[in-house]
């Protein structure tokens, strides 16, 4: 039985894996087909008989394996319409007498590109094989009753490992024992960003040696889940009694431990997929660009014009058919019915017409995919001091960083850069009177002032600071500074401390070393905005620590802050620092165990002592950053959390507001108040959500040049961008930011850059873009934006524009061949049009084209206001270059018509039909004109476009004459049957040269030459202003 349960096991746990293989389930809410004792709890049991299977610690970033890869990728290009279509036109094509075209003209360009695709696919994924082979194949080690060496992907649930200073964590461990007792020092850069040291302990009372296992060992946690900030659970050891599991028990995989840190041993927890890091490791929120949405709203318009074209010419066909098929000997009568008549002349047309550019997607993701790799590539966008690079997330907004309108961008970390310098402190002394220092006071009196005393205390041990060799390491700017300020004025932290019973805060004042128990700590959140901590001081005297934003502690303040010290508050605001409000409460032990751990509920009656005040200074060049983006049209809003005056300083600072222009609140949207150039609004987080309703603010919001948005939450930050996002229409918005907090609005956003700052990697890995610091948003958006944009643009016109070209030929032909449903063109010609002689050119106009140069920037900040309009894609000038298309190719045509199929050329004694002559000087013609095409199309000549260019249509004639002397040799097989002898009869022809060569190209050319210059508006700009000369003499006389 035991045997049928193992196998029954096993098979689920192939399926579950098959099943997250493709996409099926959710890895963060399905944890494997065996699911832990407890329904909201995992249950590990280290030496129980029972075995539980969890899922191995192998993992995979590959998006195929072996045996999956041709089925996944099928399973993911056709949920594309554009290959769905193509598919289907190639399906059509197979049906015996349908096609007119012959059966390979779409199914080997399909095939070509989906075999282009399949290889890019395959090179990524390769090289993702190799990175996980190289992680899964570390080895650490692992011991029962003696130590060995196992591979990563080896190691399970419930193994108990060593860790060593250096090493990297190798899946989610539970500390159960240190070296020397002491916390053991981590650093979690891979994870979240930041770089300061952590430290994780070994539940307390647990004594567990590296040589010896305890006898029973039982523990309850969390299920996986991808909060990296959060753990709890219990553990029993060899006893009844339960220990608390915490955050500070578990080293989470990608974390290092630190090479001044001791060893440890662990349980492992969480492997493989079901790790914190593997499970934040998901996608960004998909977008789409504005411009994408325009393209496949003009393809539907050509798709249905391309339908309406079928049903006429089905409707022609057969009216002309029936009373002519007795006369008519190229149309057969092969007996079929009418239905089966109608539906096979409709399918026939279907295909003659279509002119869908069948390499339209794949040039569009080659082009992005090139231009994602010239932004991480740029050395402009390098940032030397933290070697970090600007990257790509993704590709398919590139061109929406040429027309942003609208930049909402965070203050800490993004405008400024986040590393604080202490000021000064202001507190209240026994008179109630206020004493700002910047230093070690150097009136005696102050030294025995308790506010004072206790507010450095706060400073100096109310933190997660850690002390490090080399000094001081912090999760947060602002804990450091405070720490380095504290200093100053003589209260030095000197580290943790822990025993079988309690966890110690040991500081020194004045030389003298002081050591307090800790009982537990309550947190810093952006939710919160606040941190306590419950100590006990060596003279037997229990209080309640707490620091944090004035707005929030006020109301948890036993009287109301005194006048003076909210003075201060608003001076500190006013000089632009950054402001915390320190307070205590005096407790009795039995309180403290009143609360049964939960000590929040702790956090009322607090008593306050002062303030601190750190300084935060502005991104380097984020200034002229703002004076560029704004001298481009672009409004920038600032939205923080900080104090409405600390915002309207920095506002004032980095220049989003000058100083001579003035800043109103919403009530001036209301009264009317006539609006000076370049004011500002300031708009505070507790009127946000009523004014977030109102139609009448949003409308005239947008006339404001900036818009300063203060004491705002994550979601109220995302709620203003996707509130504007939505009232803007087609304006296209950028949320910018460096913290967790900003995720929720750079995902918001229409485009999310997020900065590598101090506050971990949460922004960058929720970002469409990232970049190394502020500095290099302008250039992301005035160079890589606008080359992108014109880029993508003409990728998609000139995709069209060579493809409508040679396909409305067979549209016009068809009035010539009675509806008959045939095509002049060479079947393999027609095949190799997209693949071979078009292709080259349209790639090159997706990487190098560009209008200006990147060192001219008032001319890109000038070209940018076109862009945020879409004046290069929309749907005017889609089909202004559909129609201008139709002409040329109804030029073309009827003068082949007039020219070849007049018997003008003499034939050989080899037997040429007249429709192939024609269609091959059509083909030639259309052929050179989209090629030469390209030279006006684009705005900076090269070498490769220009060899593109003319290998292109080298390539055509070479091809030509091959297939015209193939059918020749009686010993090769017959395939090019159309092509036999036509270069040859071509050949001597002058007119042919002259017509294709010179007559056709030449006039299409011009004709593109003039709307290049824009000669016509201005022709047309020179004759209103002759006539308004003429009218203005007829008034004199």
């Amino acid at each position: 039985m035991q045997c049928l349960i193992n196998v029954y096991a096993l098979i689920k746990l192939q399926i579950f894996h098959i099943r997250r293989i493709f996409g099926t389930i959710d890895i963060s809410d399905d944890y494997g087909p065996f699911r832990p004792v407890s329904k909201n709890m995992r249950s590990i049991d280290l030496f129980s008989s029972r075995s539980h299977v969890f899922c191995s610690n192998s993992i995979s970033t590959t998006k195929y394996t072996w045996w999956s890869f041709i089925f996944k990728f099928i399973w993911e290009q056709f949920h594309r319409g554009a290959n769905v279509f193509f598919l289907l036109m190639a399906l059509l094509q197979q049906i015996p007498n349908a096609s007119p075209t012959g059966r390979y003209t779409t199914l080997l360009p399909l095939s070509f590109i989906l075999l282009l695709t399949a290889i890019k696919e395959l090179i990524e994924d390769i090289a993702r094989w190799k990175q996980d082979h190289a992680m899964n194949s570390k080895t650490c080690v692992a011991f029962d009753s003696c130590s060995s060496k196992i591979k990563w992907r080896d190691i399970k649930v419930g193994h108990i490992i060593s860790l060593f200073p250096g090493q990297e964590v190798p899946a989610d461990v539970l500390v159960l024992w240190t070296a020397n007792g002491t916390p053991c020092q981590i650093t979690t850069a891979n994870i979240d960003g930041e770089t300061n040291i952590k430290e994780r302990r070994p539940p307390p009372s647990v004594l567990i040696s590296s040589k010896k296992i305890p006898i029973k060992l039982q523990v309850r946690c969390d299920l996986p889940n991808k909060s990296i900030y959060s753990f709890s659970g219990f553990m029993v050891v060899n006893t009844d009694d339960k220990l608390t599991l915490g955050p500070e028990n578990i080293c989470l995989r990608g974390c290092s431990i630190a090479k001044s840190s001791c060893a440890l041993v662990g349980l492992v927890v969480y492997t493989g997929p079901e790790t914190k890091i593997a499970l934040n490791s998901g996608n960004p929120v998909m977008k789409r660009s504005k411009l994408e949405i325009v393209a496949n709203t003009q393809i539907f318009y050509l798709f249905c014009l391309l339908f309406l074209m079928s049903i006429v010419g089905t409707f022609v066909s057969l009216t002309f058919s029936q009373p002519n098929f007795r006369v008519s000997w190229y149309i057969p009568d092969d007996g079929r019915s009418s239905s089966t008549n109608v539906v096979l002349t409709f399918i026939t047309f279907f295909i003659l017409f279509n002119n869908m550019p069948v390499s339209l997607l794949f040039n569009v993701e080659l082009t992005r995919a090139i231009q994602a790799y010239f932004i991480n590539n740029d050395l402009k966008l390098y940032d030397s001091n933290s070697d970090i690079r600007a990257h790509a997330r993704t590709s398919n907004l590139n061109e929406e960083l040429g027309r942003i309108r609208y930049i909402f961008t965070d203050k800490t970390g993004t405008l400024t850069i986040n590393k604080l310098q202490f000021r000064k402190v202001a507190f209240l002394n026994s008179f109630d009177e206020v004493h700002v220092l910047d230093h070690t006071p150097s009136d005696p009196s102050l030294d025995s002032e308790f506010n004072l005393h206790m507010l450095l205390v706060i400073m100096s041990s109310c933190h997660t600071v850690i002390k490090t060799l080399e000094g001081y390491s912090a999760e947060s700017p602002d804990e450091l500074a405070l720490v380095e300020g504290a200093e100053a004025f003589g209260y030095s932290f000197l580290g943790r401390s822990t025993d079988t019973t309690n966890d110690y805060i040991e500081y020194s004042h004045l030389c003298a070393k002081k050591k307090m128990v800790c009982f537990g700590v309550v947190p810093f959140t952006s939710t919160r905005k606040r941190m306590s901590m419950i100590v006990g001081f060596e003279n037997g005297n229990y209080y309640l620590l707490c620091k944090g934003a004035d707005e929030v502690l006020k109301p948890l303040l036993r009287n109301e802050i005194h006048s003076n010290l909210n003075r201060e508050i608003l001076s500190f605001s006013n000089e632009g620092l950054r402001v915390l409000l320190c307070a205590y409460r005096k407790l009795t032990l039995s309180e403290i165990t009143a609360v049964q751990g939960d000590l929040k509920n702790l956090e009322i009656d607090l008593v306050p002592v002062g303030v601190t005040g750190v300084e935060d200074e502005l991104q380097p060049g984020a200034k002229q950053v703002i004076e560029d983006l704004r001298s481009a049209n672009i409004n920038v809003w600032m939205l923080t959390g900080d104090k409405a005056e600390m915002a309207e300083q920095v506002a004032r600072s980095v220049g989003l507001v000058p100083d001579s222009s003035s800043i109103y609140k919403p009530s001036a949207i209301y009264l009317g108040i006539k609006l000076h150039e370049n004011s500002g609004l300031l708009v505070q987080g507790d009127e946000i959500d009523e004014l977030l309703s109102s139609k009448t603010f949003f409308n005239n919001a947008l006339k404001f040049s900036s818009v300063i948005g203060c004491r705002l939450t994550p979601k109220q930050k995302a709620d203003v961008v996707l509130a504007l996002t939505t009232a803007s229409g087609n304006e296209i918005t950028l949320a910018v930011g460096d913290g967790a907090n900003d995720v929720a609005m750079i995902q918001a956003a229409n485009v999310g850059v997020g900065i590598c700052g101090r506050e971990g990697l949460q922004a960058t890995l929720a970002s469409d873009y990232s970049l190394p610091n502020f500095s290099g948003l302008s250039r992301l958006l005035l160079v890589h934006g606008a080359w992108n944009y014109v880029r993508i643009s003409k990728v998609i016109h000139y995709c069209f524009f060579k493809n409508i070209l040679l396909y409305f030929v067979n549209f016009i032909y068809q009035f010539y061949a009675g509806f008959s449903g045939t095509t002049p063109f060479e079947k393999w010609s027609l095949t190799f049009y997209n693949m071979i002689f078009t292709f080259f050119p349209v790639i090159l106009i997706g990487c190098f084209d560009r209008q200006t140069d990147d060192t001219n920037k008032l001319s890109l900040q000038k070209q940018y206001h076109c862009y945020q309009k879409g004046l290069l894609f929309n749907t005017r000038v889609f089909w202004t270059n559909i129609l201008r298309c139709l002409f040329y190719s109804s030029v073309i045509t009827f003068t082949c018509i007039g020219i070849f199929l007049q018997d003008s050329i003499q034939v050989s004694s080899i037997h040429v039909d007249g429709m192939f002559c024609f269609g091959s000087v059509v083909m030639a013609t259309a052929i050179i004109i989209a090629n030469i095409k390209v030279l006006l199309f684009v705005d900076i000549w090269n070498s490769p476009l220009l060899v593109s260019v003319f290998s292109g249509i080298a390539i055509y004639f070479t091809w030509l004459t091959f297939i015209s002397f193939w059918e020749l040799s009686p010993v090769l097989p017959t395939i090019f049957a159309n092509g036999t002898g036509l270069f040859a009869n071509l050949l001597p022809s002058f007119v042919y040269f002259l017509t294709v060569f010179l007559a056709l190209p030449g006039f299409c050319i011009f004709i593109e030459f003039v709307f290049k210059c824009d000669l016509i508006p201005n022709l047309f700009a020179i004759y209103r202003n002759m006539r308004l000369c003429h009218s203005k003499h007829t008034d004199v006389f």
